[in-house]
């Protein structure tokens, strides 16, 4: 099935091409059903309005056209296998990555992302992972689970959060699924971090100290600390 190709043909000034043959050659043979399938040349002629309307095949093409005193032009063109295009988006391009392979390539994208998320959020049940969160701000992580338990340790001194100040750490509890909940698992640290299940927005929570959140699907930080920091997050 053709491509019905258009495009609007204008010189550098800007003025129309009106009624100018253009020879569009493709440049490929292909073998189809037994048969090899020459290139035949494909001729079409622009409008009063410069307005280029042709039927192709997908593949690659070399589009030649002449005028006086301009000498033969000729460009790439990649036609792909679609109902219709616009020559300008052809020009130079490779057909064969349009439109099947892009959109594996875009559902192949999409699934690498999807195995990133699958691996961080592995990564964060057995491991950790480290928010820095600037003073009077919020971060955020999604737990590997609705529900279980979370330790946060905060580490004073960016970059290198290597001093733990257990007085902005918790160990909880919590449930991040239609039923928000978290509960504090330890008063031996944090003395000035505060476990709720309403929003924090970076300055909803008491001022020098940390509000950790338990949202709809994910955990959230509040730093009122004083200064940036980073806030180490493991679940179990």
């Amino acid at each position: 099935m053709p491509c019905t190709v258009t495009g609007d043909m204008v010189f550098v000034t800007g003025a129309v091409v009106p009624l100018t043959q253009f020879q569009f050659r493709r440049t490929n043979v292909v073998g189809q059903d037994d048969l090899v399938v020459l290139p035949d040349p494909v001729y079409a002629t622009t409008d009063t309005d410069g307005i280029l309307t042709v039927e192709l095949f997908a593949g690659q093409y070399v589009a030649e056209y002449s005028r006086p005193n301009a000498g033969r032009v000729s460009f790439a063109v990649g036609v792909p296998d679609a109902a219709s295009a616009d020559l300008h988006d052809l020009i130079d391009q490779n057909p064969t990555i349009t439109p099947t392979l892009l959109s594996n390539a875009i559902a192949a994208r999409d699934a690498a992302i999807a195995a990133r998320d699958i691996a961080q959020t592995a990564a964060a049940s057995v491991g950790y992972t480290i928010l820095e969160i600037n003073d009077d701000s919020v971060g955020s992580i999604v737990p590997p689970e609705p529900g279980g338990f979370a330790l946060i340790t905060y580490l004073r001194t960016a970059p290198t959060y290597l001093f733990p100040d257990p007085d902005h750490g918790k160990f909880f509890y919590y449930d991040t699924g239609s039923s928000l909940n978290v509960l504090n698992m330890s008063t031996v640290v944090g003395a000035s971090a505060d476990i709720v299940t309403t929003d924090v927005t970076g300055t909803s929570g008491t001022d020098g100290r940390t509000t950790i959140a338990a949202r709809p699907g994910l955990i959230k930080i509040e730093n009122r600390s004083g200064s940036e920091a980073g806030y180490k997050v493991s679940f179990r």
